[in-house]
């Protein structure tokens, strides 16, 4: 809900409609999702994109580039204002890898320095593993490590740690796997 000058209004989403599944799963949609949002998890996990995806709702390689991407960009973006999403995940990025289109949803958790602290934690696979590694102190605690800038790009140091090999004992797990783009210096 939003009040200006004596009127109520209220601020909802709207997506184009190539975000959402045309011809939805195979078998005849036996999953019901034609119509729905496409989420990442969708196209991110090869068990549901070989099992269940009608071919026509996959495109090419070039499609699957153009759609990392976007939203790779849109997050380093973020990062070089000083802002964090707080909430990266496979449910706040539509693709539609057909078209090669992208977007990050879900920003109502934006991190602003100074102005906005985080109030989400995130995810469990895209957090952060000092976030992780903290969340059993209370969110007052200095010590403790919430979602920033820092946190979320943390993320892209794991999984360069993780593959340069040369580090021993660096963490790997999924959030490392599903990088979203090169971190901001």
């Amino acid at each position: 809900m939003l009040e200006h000058e004596g009127r109520l209004g209220l601020v909802a989403p709207a997506y184009p409609r190539h975000f959402f599944f045309e011809h939805g799963s195979r078998n005849g949609d036996v999953l019901k999702i034609r119509g729905r949002e496409k989420e990442g998890k969708w196209f991110a996990a090869a068990n549901l994109r070989n099992r269940f995806m009608e071919p026509r709702e996959l495109g090419d390689w070039l499609g699957h580039l153009r759609a990392c991407l976007l939203p790779a960009r849109a997050v380093r973006r973020l990062h070089m204002a000083g802002l964090a999403h707080s909430d990266l995940s496979y449910k706040n990025v539509l693709i539609d890898p057909s078209r090669g289109r992208s977007c990050v949803i879900d920003v109502d958790g934006l991190v602003v320095p100074g102005k906005y602290p985080p109030d989400v934690v995130g995810t469990p696979d895209f957090i952060a593993p000092e976030v992780v590694t903290t969340s059993h102190l209370p969110k007052d605690d200095p010590a403790r490590h919430l979602p920033r800038r820092e946190t979320e790009t943390s993320i892209h140091r794991a999984r360069k740690a993780s593959s340069d090999r040369t580090t021993t004992g660096s963490w790997s797990g999924p959030a490392s796997r599903c990088s979203t783009g090169t971190p901001t210096p």
